[in-house]
């Protein structure tokens, strides 16, 4: 980290960024537009994470030249949540990001302050069944703020007014171009993680295991 900036708290988007989710949400998405003879592949999701289902679905709409009717709008939201809810209880600690584990009990140990900005209704269900409550000391999904989808910035923003932390305290660790938006829009530095970049980011991770070396740029004080 060339400035030298350290920091007093971790913000962790969930989804592809905690656990390796993303595969599944795709899953569950090629199989709702399956459903209507439509094409929708990993390269087609990946800019489109954490943006939200009427942003995907319109994005479908205007690629297909097509207006899904709300009865067929609703035939895609079901068929995509059933998709997941049955991949859902394969999610294992396979699918924990690289490195992750050791990354929480490292800042755990320093004292640092965590948070989850999740637009995902399911990222307290999956801290839950793996039991990662203690890793972070406040966790917002889209249930939490008005406007939960990104790239409007108001869950980054809601975790750290929750933390009692100034936002440029604050690095946010996020995986998609529509987080990229919301934590600069919000006045936090950011780390991408995983395959997608930002120009504005301090650094690109593939995983936590990238970090390990120069993890001790979070700590702004010597406990």
């Amino acid at each position: 980290m060339e400035n030298k900036k350290f920091f007093k708290c971790a913000i962790f988007d969930f989804d592809g960024v905690i656990i390796d989710t993303e595969k599944y949400h795709h899953k569950a998405w090629h199989a709702a537009f399956a459903y209507f003879g439509i094409e929708f592949t990993w390269n087609d999701y990946v800019p489109l994470k954490s943006t939200g289902r009427k942003f995907i679905i319109s994005y479908i709409e205007k690629r297909e030249n097509r207006i899904f009717s709300e009865s067929e709008k609703r035939t895609i939201e079901k068929i995509k949540d059933e998709v997941y809810t049955d991949c859902f209880k394969d999610i294992s600690e396979n699918d924990f990001t690289n490195g992750v584990i050791d990354f929480l009990e490292f800042l755990l140990s320093k004292n640092i302050k965590t948070g989850v900005a999740s637009s995902s209704r399911n990222a307290k269900d999956l801290i839950d069944k793996f039991n990662l409550g203690k890793y972070f000391n406040v966790v917002i999904d889209g249930t939490n703020v008005a406007c939960p989808k990104k790239p409007n910035p108001d869950i980054f923003i809601e975790v750290a007014r929750r933390l009692n932390m100034n936002n440029y305290d604050c690095v946010v660790f996020e995986d998609s171009y529509a987080g990229f938006e919301a934590a600069i829009a919000g006045g936090f530095d950011l780390i991408t993680i995983g395959e997608l970049h930002s120009d504005s980011a301090l650094l690109a991770i593939d995983d936590f295991t990238d970090i390990q070396d120069r993890r001790n740029f979070l700590i702004a004080n010597d406990f």
